[in-house]
């Protein structure tokens, strides 16, 4: 994730890309319409009015030539400039949500030691930073879990090798519990970190595990 790829095509998510390339075409063909319509109007009622002498008529005929002439290959021109500024600008905000979209895949299937990188053209950075930061934090935590746990599992293998000397000459000893205890403590201060939908149940589990202990003992 944290390499920056470059992409061979401008379309990266095509229905959003290509609909709004719909919207702006549809908003230029609508001003390019009434354009024409206020540009041509005059000189087609003029041609219209049998009023109006043969000479102003010619006159407001070759208006009308000349400007077909002029004006469309120019408009056409416009429309395929702004087409390319669009994908160029529109694009800025696409690459950086494709990002986003495989980077949440990645989240999703448990990966969390990357960093989004965008390009230095791309908008979003504020919502990057704001990605990166969780990033941090998630890996920060789960890696202080793991290492927790690695620790304690280390533990209770040495104590698993010492108690079950056959001679005896072993014993478990009670630093190595209070230090067990400690490295639980950690890990389960450092899952707390974390809120989950089921914590309550889970609560609930852990209060239900005591009494039934409490109550064997008795």
């Amino acid at each position: 994730m944290t390499r920056n790829r470059r992409r061979r095509f401008p379309m990266v998510a095509k229905y959003y890309q290509t609909r709004m390339l719909l919207f702006v075409l549809s908003y230029m063909i609508i001003v390019i319409m009434f354009m024409a319509i206020f540009v041509f109007a005059p000189n087609f009622i003029q041609m219209a009015d049998p009023s109006v002498p043969f000479n102003v008529q010619a006159a407001a005929a070759e208006k009308i030539l000349y400007g077909h002439a002029a004006l469309w290959p120019s408009l056409l021109a416009l429309v395929i400039l702004i087409g390319i500024h669009y994908f160029q600008v529109f694009h800025r905000f696409i690459g950086p949500m494709y990002r986003f979209s495989h980077s949440f895949n990645a989240i999703a299937a448990g990966d969390v030691s990357f960093q989004i990188q965008l390009r230095e053209k791309d908008y979003l950075k504020n919502e990057r930073d704001e990605i990166n930061h969780m990033l941090s934090i998630l890996s920060e935590q789960i890696g202080g879990a793991q290492k927790e746990t690695a620790m304690a599992m280390m533990l209770v293998q040495q104590m698993a090798q010492a108690g079950g000397d056959l001679n005896g000459r072993k014993a478990i000893s009670s630093d190595r519990l209070i230090e067990l205890r400690e490295r639980l403590g950690q890990l389960s201060e450092t899952l707390g970190y974390f809120k989950t939908e089921d914590e309550t149940k889970l609560t609930g589990d852990v209060e239900e595990d005591e009494q039934q202990t409490a109550d064997g003992n008795t």
